[in-house]
């Protein structure tokens, strides 16, 4: 048993670090999402009805960088993590990733409308409407990312220390 855990510990410990290095860059970028997110929202202050279309297109991008990476690195990562760890958090994942995959597709949907001038001029009069119920969405994606994140990566950071605090008393 304790030789299973030793060779779990280091390849554990490598792929939590890689995670978490990860996580701190993507959480960076969802940041900067809801930022800019809520600088589009209702503003009856505001004289303009409508953003300018270059600060849509930042949007756009940040929104489609954050997905991609949640999409296709960050969740990776995370089973990665649980696999190296031998815990049962896989099943949590495959649970989620079909509702993400679905935000996912609400996302790009969102850019493919939004995301070139062309597109913003003939569009831009359902900005406010879509970009509410791309919130709505972003919402639910957020808490199911916390979660996995939470279940899948955070838990397993005690371990980590007292594996690292049992290796020093050796």
């Amino acid at each position: 048993m304790v030789r299973d855990m030793q060779t779990h510990s280091e390849p554990l410990k490598q792929q939590w670090n890689l995670v978490e290095n990860t996580l701190g860059k993507w959480l960076e970028e969802r940041k900067e999402l809801l930022v800019l997110y809520c600088n589009y929202g209702d503003n009856p202050d505001s004289g303009d009805i409508y953003p300018r279309w270059s600060h849509v297109k930042r949007f756009c991008q940040i929104l489609v960088d954050y997905v991609s990476a949640g999409h296709f690195e960050v969740y990776d990562q995370l089973v990665r993590e649980a696999e190296a760890a031998n815990d049962d958090s896989v099943a949590l994942a495959e649970d989620l990733y079909p509702k993400l995959h679905k935000t996912t597709q609400i996302a790009l949907d969102f850019n493919d409308k939004y995301s070139t001038e062309e597109n913003w001029e003939i569009n831009h009069q359902s900005f406010q409407e879509d970009l509410s119920q791309l919130g709505e969405e972003l919402s639910s994606r957020f808490e199911m990312e916390d979660r996995l994140v939470s279940e899948m990566h955070s838990c397993h950071s005690p371990a980590i220390n007292e594996q690292e605090a049992q290796r020093s008393l050796a």
